[in-house]
C-alpha cells in the first residue's frame, strides 16, 4: 500500500512508513486499535419497513 494512500496506517497515527516497517509491536498496536474502532462502531440501522 503506497504511503500516499489515505487508508495507510501512518495517516491515522502520525508514524512514517519506515517506522511502521521497523516495529512489529507498533503494527500490532495499530491493528488492535483499528479492530477496536470497528468493533465499537454501531451497526447500520435496519431499513425502514414502510
Amino acid at each position: 500500500m503506497p504511503i500516499s494512500d489515505p487508508y495507510h496506517p501512518s495517516h491515522f497515527v502520525g508514524y512514517t512508513r519506515d517506522e511502521l516497517l521497523m516495529s512489529p509491536q507498533l503494527q500490532f498496536e495499530i491493528l488492535s486499535h483499528s479492530v477496536l474502532e470497528i468493533e465499537l462502531t454501531p451497526p447500520c440501522p435496519p431499513p425502514c419497513p414502510c
